[in-house]
């Protein structure tokens, strides 16, 4: 995956904390020409306001031509990735499709499908050799009451004979 460049970024906060200390190194510089120069303070405060000002001004345009290229930046970074996405989603598609139509796929495929056909008739043949046993066990149950109830009887009557 893309790591993200943030040096865009950092160029545009480092362009704010330059035109910051610029704008103090100015101050000072003014302040210490203030200090050595004697003469009409109003001309000396006006001509350091317009030099910062004008500073100002070339600072503020170094930091907003940084801030346009560090969009622009971001927006190429952006695009590359969507590429670089497609590009892999592209790719996996076609590995998928190759796969799907290899031989030992549908071979594969194929087997699954007898083994599963092969899994259901052979529950319908146990399901009905257990209908069968079922239906054989019942039968032999009563067969086999019949023949205790007609040997009770036969027992019955042979008592009878022999107490008479």
């Amino acid at each position: 995956m893309p790591t993200v460049d943030y040096k865009p970024f950092y160029a545009v906060a480092g362009a704010g904390d330059l035109a910051v200390e610029k704008i103090r190194q100015l101050s000072k510089l003014a302040q210490d020409r203030l200090a050595t120069i004697d003469t009409d303070q109003s001309a000396i405060t006006t001509r350091v306001q317009t030099e910062l000002e004008t500073r100002a001004d070339e600072l503020t345009k170094q930091a907003k031509a940084i801030s346009d290229r560090a969009q622009a930046a971001w927006q190429d970074a952006l695009g590359q990735a969507n590429e670089t996405y497609v590009a892999l989603a592209g790719r996996g598609e076609s590995l998928v499709g190759r796969i799907r139509n290899q031989a030992s796929t549908k071979q594969l495929e194929d087997q699954a499908e007898t083994t599963v056909r092969s899994a259901k008739a052979t529950v319908t043949s146990v399901k009905k050799a257990a209908t069968s046993a079922r239906t054989r066990a019942k039968s032999t149950a009563t067969s086999a009451r019949k023949t205790a109830e007609s040997a009770r009887k036969a027992a019955g009557a042979a008592a009878d004979k022999v107490g008479d």
